[in-house]
């Protein structure tokens, strides 16, 4: 894997899966949630029509879209620098894993702050709208009595 690869796989990954911060909502979720939202939007804006709050939204969301994928492309393009030292088999190796590893945390733990949900915390599938967010109890099942 050339160094310029590297730096891609590494910030597309990023862009997926590194929980950041939204600014007065409290979430932390990954680029691509920004860029959902953004595109939400849009729908929205385009069925309904642009007045209101609407436009705010999606300059927030864009806004963190942009100044994050620019933060994580400098990161990225940091992470391949070091990793150019590496012959190119452990470079791939180093990458694959570290990017698999990401993903398995993402999807199996709840790293992700999702205030928008039904539970506070979500994984990737939650994040992306693919998945449910673990849920507690029913009230039915709340006020069910133990089993004796």
């Amino acid at each position: 894997m050339t160094q310029r690869a590297t730096r891609l796989v590494l910030w597309i990954a990023a862009l997926l899966l590194v929980p950041l911060p939204m600014l007065q909502f409290g979430a932390q979720v990954p680029v691509a949630q920004y860029l959902l939202l953004a595109g939400v939007c849009v729908t929205v804006g385009v069925v309904e029509g642009t007045g209101g709050v609407l436009p705010l939204l999606l300059a927030l969301f864009l806004a963190h879209a942009l100044v994050y994928a620019l933060l994580l492309w400098l990161g990225a393009g940091l992470a391949a620098r070091l990793l150019a030292r590496l012959a190119p088999h452990t470079r791939t190796a180093v990458v694959a894993t570290v990017v698999l590893a990401g993903f398995g945390v993402a999807l199996i733990g709840e790293p992700y702050v999702t205030p928008f949900d039904r539970a506070p915390r979500g994984n990737l599938a939650t994040v992306l709208g693919v998945g449910r967010a673990a849920e507690g109890p029913t009230k039915n099942e709340e006020a069910a009595p133990a089993p004796a």
